[in-house]
This record gives C-alpha cells, structure tokens and sequence, in this order.
C-alpha cells in the first residue's frame, strides 16, 4: 500500500477510514530479479540511529516507534514506525540503537489471516509535546501534531 492511499491491496476493494501513514512492503526483487514475497523471519533493520520510545501490540503483530533527536524541525522530531512485526529480544523502550540495527522480525499473523505477511514503514515529524505513550495509529493522522512523510519523494536523508 503507498503513502495516503485509501484502498486496501489485499481486500475485496475495502477502503480505509484513514489514508495510510506510510508505505507496505510485501515483495522484493532478488538478486536475480525474480520478484518474491516476504517470508516470515525476514530481519527488520532501522533507518537511522535513535532510541526506542514505544512499543505495543496492534491488530497483527508489533509496532516499533524510534525516535531520532539528531533530526529536528520546528519544533518536531523525526521519527520512524515499523509496523506489525515481532520485536527482537534486546528491543525495549529506552534503548539506544543504530543506524541498520536489526529490531524484530517479520511473523505470521496469528489474528488476521486475510492480510498478507508485510513491513509497514512510516516516516513522520512529531510534535516535541508528544509523550512518548500516546504514540499510537491515531495519533498518526493528527495534522496539528504530526506531519507524515512519502519516503517515496519528500525524505533526501535515505
């Protein structure tokens, strides 16, 4: 699914009450060009360095929310969301990790078969206000607090 779609890629043309925040990774080209899915197990590594602010179950698996302070912007730091996942054993809230870090892994979904085995990545500028346990999906689509971020087009540092 691509940033601000609002159709769902695995459903019977369902669409979301919210466009999506980011971007999901379902298939990759290796190294021979043969297009493959992801397969469970696939290592999840991070972005840029950071520390780890929240961490919490959601419909499908995990979500990893970083927080990098070496990028700030009008009173907004930049954070990256890792989506439905499962945490690696050194992942807790608090923690300093770097740049290719690897943080969790893809998992089957236990609760939601319907949806295919994917990463969900979002980029977004959060309000320095924000405490870190109110990071959630929600507070993702909030305009005043948080600015979302294409990683397709609108992000040079990757």
């Amino acid at each position: 699914m691509g940033f601000q779609d609002i159709g769902l890629w695995w459903g019977e043309g369902k669409k979301r009450i919210t466009p999506h925040e980011g971007l999901d990774f379902v298939r990759f080209c290796d190294r021979s060009g043969k297009v493959r899915n992801l397969a469970g197990a696939l290592a999840v590594p991070t972005i840029f360095s950071g520390e780890i602010a929240r961490l919490h179950r959601d419909f499908l698996a995990w979500s990893l929310y970083i927080r990098h302070p070496q990028f700030v912007m009008s009173g907004r730091v930049l954070y990256t969301v890792y989506g439905h996942l499962q945490p690696g054993k050194k992942v807790c809230v608090g923690r300093r990790v770097v740049a290719g870090e690897v943080v969790g892994a893809l998992e089957k979904y236990r609760l939601n078969n319907t949806v295919p085995l994917h990463l969900h990545l979002t980029i977004a500028w959060i309000s320095e206000v924000v405490a870190p346990e109110e990071l959630s999906w929600q507070l993702l689509n909030d305009s005043h607090l948080v600015t979302l971020v294409d990683p397709r087009t609108d992000f040079p540092l990757i």
